[in-house]
């Protein structure tokens, strides 16, 4: 009977052992898949950063080409509307002197309304305005 106690203590020693074994194997196994999921969890989480980073950057590229471009074409249509400001004064300048002189030939003295003296400083003032 001893014996038989024996065995079967010596039985349940080695289940016991064998269990706790398999629980560590399992254990291990399980720290294992965790520490990978976790990596992958990382390598998630960067490669999200990463993605929301850039799509940051694209869109401040984004909106700094667009700024850029409204840039141009503001400065495009001033330097148009300075361009045809000009090329107005300058006609207007040239038909007055035109008809001043016309006038000088034909005996008719111009008045003083009709007269234009446009001086280059005047003419930048004009034309800076």
């Amino acid at each position: 009977m001893l014996e038989l106690c024996g065995i079967i203590i010596l039985v349940l020693l080695v289940a016991l052992i064998c269990v706790k074994g398999i629980s560590i194997q399992h254990q291990n196994e399980a720290m294992i898949w965790k520490e990978k999921f976790r990596k992958l969890e990382l390598e998630h989480q960067k490669a999200y950063s990463d993605l929301k980073l850039s799509d940051n950057l694209y869109r401040q590229a984004s909106s700094s080409l667009e700024r850029e471009m409204l840039k141009q074409r503001v400065s495009k249509a001033y330097e148009e509307e300075f361009n045809a400001m000009g090329k107005n004064i300058c006609t207007t300048a040239k038909s007055q002197e035109k008809i001043n002189k016309l006038s000088v030939e034909n005996g008719i003295k111009p008045s003083k309304h009709q007269k234009v003296n446009l001086s280059d400083s005047s003419m930048n003032a004009l034309m800076t305005n």
